[in-house]
């Protein structure tokens, strides 16, 4: 066994350890209900089992964007990080669009 692949191999046991020590956080539906209510309540109807407009007729309620098949969680982040002009331009961590997302499955768990 030579030098190199001696070395390649105990960084990738040593990447592999520390990896299955690191677990991932389960997004917080309950932080991204906050948060929804926080940031986006002024212009989007944010509860779940209501049929009540959003304050602004031009925002879609979350049930309905939550119904909506193509908006995948890919989407969802993309669309969070892209600006709009008619939307305002937060800066939400990745941990925060998580929590978001999270809470908009819970409007329709699969």
């Amino acid at each position: 066994m030579n030098l190199r692949f001696s070395a390649r191999l105990a960084l990738i046991v040593a990447i592999s350890a520390f990896a299955s020590g690191v677990k991932a956080q389960t997004p917080d539906p309950s932080g991204g209900r906050k948060l929804a209510f926080d940031f986006c309540a002024g212009c989007h109807q944010v509860q779940q089992k209501t049929t009540e407009p959003s304050p602004n007729p031009d925002a879609p309620p979350f049930a309905l964007v939550a119904a909506t098949p193509s908006l995948t969680d890919l989407a969802i982040r993309v669309f969070l990080r892209s600006p709009h002009s008619s939307m305002p331009n937060f800066l939400l961590s990745d941990t925060d669009i998580d929590g978001i997302i999270a809470y908009l499955r819970t409007f329709h768990p699969e």
